[in-house]
């Protein structure tokens, strides 16, 4: 016999988007409904987190803040549920879906 474990949450579920600062580890929250812009920089270690060159980046990440926003509206009409499944760690830290 075979056991399963896996981590299902539903799209609506979801309480935020978390940009974290890979200098430091400083995250920053955005509640999945509301438009928010990342900051600039890191406000704790001052790295460029959006800048100069950086412009594909914001546009990638306002795209996808913009994707859920909209299937969160569709969530309650659509004949469909989004779920989103997570990666389990195993004992040797190694990720896996099962």
């Amino acid at each position: 016999m075979t056991i399963e474990t896996r981590y299902v949450a539903a799209l609506t579920d979801v309480a935020a988007i978390r940009l974290s600062c890979k200098k430091c580890g400083a995250a920053y929250s955005f509640h999945p409904t509301r438009a928010l812009q990342p900051p600039h920089s890191c406000r704790v270690c001052n790295a460029v987190l959006f800048g100069d060159g950086t412009v594909l980046e914001r546009e990638a990440f306002s795209k996808f803040q913009e994707s859920v926003q909209g299937l969160l509206r569709l969530a309650d009409a659509a004949p469909f549920k989004i779920e989103l499944e997570l990666p389990i760690l195993r004992d040797g830290g190694s990720l896996t879906t099962q």
